[in-house]
């Protein structure tokens, strides 16, 4: 099934595990969301994907043409409406005016996250690109922090190359951390609590995303081997976030 939900950050707390370690976690308040439609290869649009939106609002907070989208399903106005890649399978699992929520993560699996990342304004080279600067011996000055020369000679090729660290906006740009592990879901409250850090600033809109590297397959294995032998000895099962992580790295 596709992890396909949009939800706010939170902020961070810890957890603790099985084992009574602590675990750094990400708060996040995903959903309720709507599917407004879908587009499969067979229709007119030629690819597999699913709309969804988040954060209903009243019809004045939203434009014409938008508000037209959502009449034209009977499905109340939102505020967020994204649409997410899936597979051929996953896409007959959606239907127009399905609510999406937590249900469908669960501990130690793994997730995409997209967000956009903390704007930081306008940054030199030293803080956006970690440039050491120039040294602050006699006869330098007012140069201490500048990127230098990105030049390659006069003649030949007598340009700047491509990719050349310059100052320039720092964050404030799109980012996907991939591979977050899920340590708790409360779906009661719809709270999924990640392990690690999100891209993005406290209240900020993060999307959940089926992980593209560690599958729930391969989890969902690990843990079954993982109980398996832990009832043939008789004794405690192993912590599941660790057997999910050892089944993602193939172990």
């Amino acid at each position: 099934m596709s992890h396909t939900i949009i939800g706010t950050k939170l902020g961070m707390t810890q957890r603790f595990g099985p084992d009574d370690e602590s675990i750094p976690v990400t708060v996040i308040k995903c959903g309720p969301c709507t599917v407004i439609r879908t587009k499969t290869t067979e229709g007119k649009d030629g690819y597999n994907a699913v709309q969804v939106a988040f954060d209903a609002v009243p019809e004045r907070k939203v434009t014409k043409p938008r508000l037209g989208e959502y009449q034209k399903r009977k499905i109340a106005p939102h505020r967020i409406l994204r649409e997410f890649r899936v597979s051929a399978d996953d896409v007959k699992k959606y239907e127009t005016g399905k609510v999406i929520t937590v249900d469908g993560l669960r501990q130690g699996y793994f997730i995409d996250i997209i967000g956009t990342t903390k704007g930081r304004g306008f940054a030199g080279v030293v803080k956006r690109h970690g440039f050491h600067g120039h040294d602050a011996g006699h006869g330098a000055h007012e140069y201490y922090r500048h990127p230098g020369t990105g030049g390659m000679g006069s003649i030949f090729p007598g340009r700047v190359p491509l990719g050349r660290g310059r100052p320039g906006q720092m964050g404030n740009c799109r980012q996907t951390t991939q591979s977050l592990q899920v340590v708790d879901v409360d779906e009661t409250r719809g709270l999924v609590f990640v392990k690690g850090a999100v891209p993005g600033p406290t209240g900020g809109l993060v999307m959940i995303v089926e992980a593209k590297k560690m599958t729930d397959a391969k989890v969902d294995k690990r843990i079954a081997a993982a109980q398996a032998e832990a009832a043939k000895q008789g004794g405690k099962m192993l912590n599941p976030l660790k057997a999910a992580k050892r089944a993602a790295k193939g172990g």
